[in-house]
C-alpha cells in the first residue's frame, strides 16, 4: 500500500508539474493572443482614420466637382449667350456689309456710266483707250502667270517622278555590280584556298610520298581542281568583255539618259525663272555639282563592271597560270618522280598566284583612282542627299517666284488705275460757278499745271517699271509659249501662235 501510495504520488506530482506547464504555454498563448488583438485593434484604429479621412477627402472633392459642374454649366451659359450675340453681331455686320457692298456697286455703277459720258461728251478718248489697255494687259499678265505656275507644276512633279526613278535605277544597277563582284570575290576566296591546301600538301610529300598508295588517289584529284579554277576565272572574266559587259554598258547609258532628263527639265525651270537682272537662281550650281557627282559616279562604275581597277589584267593572268599549272601536273601525274625537279618552279608560280588573287580581293569593289575621295556607296548615298535637298529648294524657289510675280503685278494694277483716274479728272474741263470764273482761272490754270507735271513724272516711272516688268514675265514665258506653239502645230491644233501673240501683245 505505501509503495503504491508513492507511486501514485510521483504520478500525481507529474501530473501537476505537467498541467502548470500547460498552463504556462496556455498563459503565454492567451498574452499573445492578447497583443495581437491590440496590435488588431490599434491598425483598425488607424484604417478606421485613414477610412475617415478618406471620406472627408471625397466628400470635400464631391462637392467641389459639383461646385465646378455647376461653374462649368454657368460657363456653356455664358459662352452661349456670347454665341448668340456673336452670331447677332454677325448678321448685323454681314447685312451691313453687303447693304455697302450694293451701295458701292451701285455708285461704282454710276460712275463708270458718268465717266463714259463724260469721255463721250468731252471726246477724252485716250483714257479710253487707256482703261481698255491696262485691262487688257492685267488680264494677260494673269493668264501667263497662271500658266507658268502650271508649267513649273507638271514639271516639278516629273521632276520628282524621273528623280526617283533614276534612283531606283542606280540602286538596281549597284546590287547588281555588287552580286557579280561579290560571287567572283568567293570564287577568288575558293582559288586561293584550294591552292593553299595543295601547296601545303606539296610540301609535306615527296615524290616517293606521293607515289605510295595511300596518297596517290589525293594527288590524282589535283589536276581537276586545278581545271575546275581554271573554268571558274575564265567565266569570271568573261564578264569584263562581250555582250555582257554591252548589256552592262547599255544599262548604264539608260541611266545616264534619265539623269539628263530630269536635269534638263531642271534647266527649263531655272530659265522661267531668272531674276531681273537675268541671272540663274542659285539652285542651278547645286544642280551643276549633282551633275558633277553623278558623272563621277558613273565613272566609278565603269571602272568596276569593266574591271579597270585591276581586275581585269589579273584574272587573265591568273587564268593563264591555272592553266599552266594544270599543264605541269598533268605531266607530273604521269611521271611523279619528276616532283622534286618541278617543285619550285611549281611552287614559285602558285605564290605568284596567291600574291595575284590577295591583290584581286582587294581590289575589286573598289575604286583605286578614287581612294582619297568619297566613292561607292558613300558619294551614292551623298549624290542622293543631294538631289532630295536640291528637290526641295527647287519647289520653294518656284513658288516663291510665282507669288512674287503675282505680287509686283498687283502692285503696278493699283497705281495705274488711279494714275487714269487722275489722268480723267485732270483732262476733263471743269465747270465752276459764273460769279466765280475769273478769281478761279489764275488758280485753276497754276493747278492744272502742277497736276500735269506731276502725272507726267507719274507716268515716266510707271512706265519704267511697267515694261521692266512685262519684259521679265515675257522673258520667263518666251521658251515655254513657243514650244507649246511648236506642240500645237504638229498636232495640226487650231491657231497654235495664240498663246505667243498674246504675250507679244502684252
Amino acid at each position: 500500500m505505501l509503495d503504491q501510495i508513492a507511486w501514485h504520488m510521483t504520478d500525481f506530482y507529474k501530473d501537476m508539474v505537467t498541467q502548470r506547464v500547460m498552463d504556462q504555454r496556455i498563459l503565454e498563448e492567451l498574452y499573445n493572443f492578447n497583443n495581437v488583438i491590440e496590435e488588431l485593434t490599434r491598425e483598425l484604429c488607424l484604417v478606421q482614420a485613414h477610412d475617415m479621412k478618406l471620406t472627408k477627402e471625397a466628400e470635400k472633392a464631391h462637392r467641389a466637382l459639383a461646385q465646378a459642374l455647376l461653374d462649368a454649366e454657368k460657363n456653356a451659359r455664358i459662352v452661349e449667350e456670347y454665341h448668340d450675340l456673336y452670331t447677332l453681331q454677325r448678321g448685323r455686320m454681314e447685312s451691313d456689309i453687303k447693304q455697302l457692298m450694293a451701295e458701292r456697286d451701285i455708285w461704282s455703277s454710276a460712275t463708270y456710266e458718268l465717266s463714259v459720258k463724260v469721255i463721250e461728251r468731252n471726246k477724252v478718248m485716250l483714257a479710253k483707250r487707256l482703261y481698255l489697255n491696262e485691262k487688257g494687259w492685267n488680264k494677260y499678265a494673269k493668264h501667263f502667270i497662271i500658266l507658268l505656275s502650271t508649267k513649273d507644276t507638271a514639271d516639278l512633279a516629273m521632276l520628282q517622278k524621273l528623280t526617283e526613278k533614276w534612283r531606283n535605277l542606280v540602286n538596281k544597277f549597284k546590287q547588281e555590280v555588287e552580286q557579280n563582284e561579290e560571287s567572283t570575290r568567293e570564287k577568288l576566296q575558293s582559288v586561293k584556298d584550294g591552292l593553299v591546301k595543295w601547296q601545303q600538301f606539296f610540301r609535306n610529300n615527296t615524290g616517293k610520298d606521293i607515289l605510295s598508295r595511300s596518297k596517290e588517289n589525293r594527288f590524282e584529284s589535283v589536276v581537276p581542281d586545278f581545271k575546275q579554277w581554271q573554268k571558274m576565272l575564265t567565266e569570271d572574266k568573261d564578264k569584263f568583255s562581250g555582250d555582257l559587259l554591252v548589256s552592262k554598258y547599255d544599262c548604264l547609258k539608260i541611266i545616264k539618259h534619265l539623269q539628263e532628263s530630269w536635269a534638263d527639265i531642271g534647266l527649263g525651270i531655272f530659265s522661267r525663272h531668272k531674276n531681273m537682272e537675268g541671272k540663274l537662281p542659285p539652285e542651278q550650281k547645286h544642280m551643276e555639282e549633282i551633275v558633277k557627282s553623278t558623272g563621277r559616279l558613273y565613272k566609278e562604275f565603269e571602272i568596276r563592271i569593266n574591271g579597270d581597277n585591276g581586275i581585269s589584267k589579273i584574272l587573265p593572268s591568273l587564268v593563264s597560270s591555272l592553266e599552266f599549272c594544270s599543264f605541269k601536273l598533268e605531266s607530273l601525274l604521269e611521271f611523279p618522280e619528276l616532283l622534286l625537279e618541278e617543285w619550285e618552279g611549281l611552287n614559285e608560280k602558285i605564290n605568284e598566284m596567291r600574291s595575284q588573287l590577295d591583290a584581286s580581293l582587294n581590289v575589286i569593289g573598289t575604286v583605286p583612282q578614287y581612294i582619297d575621295v568619297d566613292s561607292g556607296s558613300v558619294l551614292q548615298t551623298h549624290i542622293f542627299n543631294m538631289i532630295q535637298q536640291w528637290l526641295l529648294k527647287i519647289g520653294n524657289e518656284v513658288n516663291n517666284g510665282n507669288m512674287e510675280l503675282q505680287r509686283q503685278m498687283d502692285e503696278l494694277h493699283i497705281p495705274m488705275i488711279q494714275w487714269m483716274v487722275n489722268f480723267l479728272i485732270l483732262m476733263v474741263p471743269d465747270f465752276p460757278d459764273p460769279d466765280t470764273v475769273i478769281k478761279l482761272e489764275e488758280e485753276s490754270a497754276e493747278k492744272r499745271d502742277l497736276g500735269i507735271a506731276k502725272l507726267e513724272l507719274d507716268a515716266i516711272a510707271l512706265a519704267k517699271l511697267l515694261s521692266r516688268y512685262s519684259i521679265y514675265l515675257s522673258s520667263c514665258c518666251k521658251e515655254m509659249v513657243t514650244a507649246m506653239a511648236l506642240s500645237k502645230a504638229g498636232h495640226l491644233g487650231k491657231n497654235p501662235t495664240k498663246e505667243l501673240n498674246e504675250l507679244d501683245k502684252m
